[in-house]
């Protein structure tokens, strides 16, 4: 993509070179070498597309034509014309279309319409999660009010990036390692403050249905909050998931500051269960590990539970002991339609995904968890399971100091509202940390740091305080007075240009 800006360069080379051959200025030898080492290449490498041996076939027999004199100039030019039609003709024949009813299913005006109704109710700022096609949905802006919590993109936030995958180890439903999509992890909506979700699918529990595929929880984190329960960083590394997750949801993570005792509430078990009904899989197990086949894509068996999850939050954790080769596909994993994808090895946006969580809950009882692979071979190893029963999370908004934000100043890249904090303690956001923020309190500017790993937040004194928040790009002011220099430089090329040309006449 960085490339984009040099095609008119390409554009102007690729000039030079046919009015070269049109003066049959390189040699025939010449071009024959460099067609034979080029076609050579693509057959080393095994290059798939036809289009470009077509295109070097063409080529040569063009100007092998011209040169030889059994065609004019004219002709010639028609001749190299034609190889960009046919090749574009060929690369696009292969393109999978989306299709009128998938298209609409995405930019559905009626589904924008009731998301944009439940927002604009809404006194507070909350976050929004569309469950149904997420990865048509990544990036996708509903309404001036509708925050997220997924991004596809070449840019992104390092800090962010990691909290998401090592940190809380969501789920990595697609091949690309930069597509952050959307989930139904319970446990991430409640972090997040993901008061809000659509869905035709399975609903989380916590979720209460207020219109149609549209829920919301009213106990998830709001984005905005001051809490005095703290939890020191360096205590912080030294646990393991899922531990961490509760810590994060019952308390601040800080680099100073002493650790709040807290109720452990995930717990180890040991999983009662069967398996039943194989559609197209084997399964052996070996010493330290299960051997899996899937024959077919979405092979599958059930896993029958001792006993229904009811209000209690299943975990999985397993290890993906092998890698595939891209000749054979990625190796996927769905358990209740929550899904990994490990990318085949030699992919180069490769998620390298090879540690497998699942984060199980419904609003339903769950009694069986449906297993399903695509085609393919897996070995599964290192299998724990965790279970939190959801009503042990409490209240958690009870526990926080309110934020009242201002909804009619904050908009744009400004935050304003007022805290009544009930202790000392810090002011929490999960907005990722950059360079660029200002912070005040009561008017006074204050340093801001990073809380829970990857988001803004700062200290704050007990009592009412105003607080406004706002951001303005690193390097701003810099990237317009470069782009105003470098427009000024065009004009005098140009002028320049003109000048010569004009004497020159």
């Amino acid at each position: 993509k960085v490339c984009i800006p040099f095609i008119s360069l390409m554009g102007v080379l690729l000039c030079y070179f046919i009015n070269d051959l049109l003066n049959k200025k390189i040699s025939l030898k010449r071009i024959v070498l460099i067609v034979v080492i080029v076609f050579s290449l693509c057959i080393l490498f095994k290059y798939k597309n036809v289009a470009i041996y077509f295109d070097l076939i063409f080529l040569l027999f063009s100007v092998f034509c011209y040169y030889k004199k059994y065609t004019n100039k004219f002709m010639f030019i028609i001749l190299l014309l034609f190889v960009p039609f046919i090749t574009l003709y060929i690369s696009n024949s292969n393109d999978l279309y989306v299709s009128k009813n998938e298209d609409e299913k995405v930019v559905s005006e009626d589904i924008s319409r009731r998301i944009n109704n439940t927002l604009n109710r809404e006194n507070d700022l909350v976050r929004f999660n569309n469950l149904d096609n997420t990865l048509q949905n990544v990036n996708r802006v509903y309404d001036i009010n509708y925050n997220q919590d997924s991004i596809y993109s070449s840019v992104y936030n390092p800090l962010y990036n990691n909290f998401y995958k090592k940190i809380f180890k969501n789920t990595l439903s697609y091949r690309n390692n930069l597509v952050l999509s959307q989930n139904n992890d319970i446990l991430f909506q409640t972090f997040m403050g993901v008061k809000y979700i659509y869905t035709t699918g399975s609903v989380p529990i916590g979720y209460k249905k207020i219109d149609k595929d549209i829920y919301v929880n009213e106990n998830v984190l709001p984005m905005f909050y001051g809490t005095d329960r703290i939890t020191n960083s360096l205590e912080f590394d030294k646990m393991k998931y899922p531990d961490n997750i509760s810590a994060l949801l019952n308390s601040v993570v800080v680099k100073d500051g002493v650790t709040n005792e807290a109720k452990d509430i995930i717990n180890e078990i040991d999983l009662g269960y069967n398996v039943s009904d194989l559609h197209d899989v084997n399964i052996l197990k070996k010493d330290n590990y299960i051997d899996v086949k899937s024959l077919k894509d979405d092979g599958w068996f059930y896993v029958n539970l001792d006993q229904g999850l009811g209000n209690d939050i299943l975990i999985v954790s397993i290890d993906l002991l092998n890698k595939s080769s891209c000749k054979n596909g990625d190796l996927k994993i769905s358990i209740n339609d929550i899904t990994n994808v490990q990318t085949c090895k030699q992919w180069i946006y490769k998620n390298n995904n090879n540690n497998f969580h699942y984060v199980i809950s419904n609003d339903k009882d769950v009694k069986r968890l449906k297993v399903k692979f695509s085609k393919g071979n897996y070995k599964i190893g290192n299998i724990s399971i965790y279970k939190l029963n959801y009503g042990d999370l409490g209240n958690i908004k009870s526990r926080q100091s309110e934020f009242v934000v201002n909804k009619k100043l904050s908009v744009g890249d400004n935050i304003y509202g007022k805290i009544n904090m009930k202790n000392d303690g810090y002011f929490v956001t999960s907005i990722p940390y950059e360079k660029g923020f200002s912070v005040y309190v009561d008017s006074e500017k204050v340093k801001y740091e990073v809380v829970n790993k990857a988001f803004l937040g700062f200290k704050l004194s007990s009592g009412e305080h105003d607080i406004k928040i706002t951001y303005k790009a690193p390097l701003q002011r810099m990237g317009l007075i470069i782009s105003t220099i470098g427009f000024i430089f065009s004009i005098f090329i140009l002028i320049h240009d003109f000048i010569i040309r004009k004497r020159h006449n």
